[in-house]
């Protein structure tokens, strides 16, 4: 039997995952008028707020209390968790609005995000395991959302979105579809395996960082029987910095887990 903290979690969980496909499937057939698409959008929402209170026996004027208690339930980690994302938030809200009056980004700028992004994660799983879940599919599922009325040309997702996914944008990335968000984000937040925590965040930005500034040693020099475009731009000091800060945030990821649950 699931407990009532589990069965609310994956039944908001499953309500917006549903909720998402035909948020997208509205959208495309509705990308040519934004009233329309935006009407679908607020008619599909109050319809999961619906049956999301019907699912767990409450009434829909009780819900919005509900979630709001689910998220502020007044305990001293989850006062500490919220307070220390809000902050990570700021600081990207800040720097994107730095980078975005350049018109450009450059490596380094963007592994921001994996060092921010990995702040939220390991404080997650170190104070609130269960809520970080929730909290990091929801928002995989809201990114989404947007993304599909920004790559739709939705007024006013464009509008308001191209200034600052644009800036951010890379060569693994075009202008219709930015995917790299959500698969940084998806990679942070895999349940329970620790180790995509490392090389997406901490390890990546350091080699990042590192190998931008500091990279003398051409992986193409060291090994010239390997010469492509990989270790033509890899440095042999980037991947140094990738393995120290990869294995140093392993270690603290271990610890921390082993410190709340000796019995794993």
């Amino acid at each position: 039997m699931l407990s009532s903290k589990i069965f609310f979690d994956d039944t908001l969980i499953l309500t917006a995952l549903f909720s998402y496909t035909f948020i997208v499937i509205g959208a495309f057939f509705n990308r040519n008028s934004c009233i329309k698409a935006n009407l679908w959008l607020v008619i599909v929402i109050i319809g999961a707020f619906i049956h999301f209170s019907y699912q767990i026996n409450i009434s829909i004027i009780q819900l919005p209390k509900v979630l709001f208690n689910k998220v502020f339930d007044g305990t001293y980690r989850r006062t500490h968790l919220l307070l220390l994302w809000s902050h990570s938030m700021f600081l990207n809200f800040v720097f994107c609005n730095l980078i975005s009056s350049q018109q450009s980004s450059s490596t380094i700028h963007r592994k921001f995000f994996h060092l921010t992004g990995s702040i939220i994660t390991l404080s997650g799983l170190y104070l609130d395991p269960a809520f970080t879940r929730l909290a990091s599919i929801l928002s995989i599922i809201i990114y989404l959302i947007l993304e599909t009325y920004r790559s739709l040309s939705i007024y006013p997702y464009k509008k308001l979105l191209n200034g600052i996914f644009l800036t951010f944008l890379d060569d693994q990335d075009s202008k219709d579809l930015i995917l790299t968000p959500v698969l940084l984000m998806i990679g942070l937040f895999l349940p329970i395996i620790l180790s995509p925590v490392s090389p997406v965040g901490v390890g990546d930005a350091a080699a990042a960082i590192i190998g931008t500034k500091y990279g003398k040693r051409k992986w193409n020099k060291i090994l010239p029987f390997i010469n492509n475009s990989c270790t033509r731009r890899k440095s042999l000091e980037g991947s140094i910095a990738f393995v120290i800060g990869s294995i140093i945030t392993l270690y603290i990821s271990e610890y921390m887990i082993l410190k709340n649950y000796p019995e794993v």
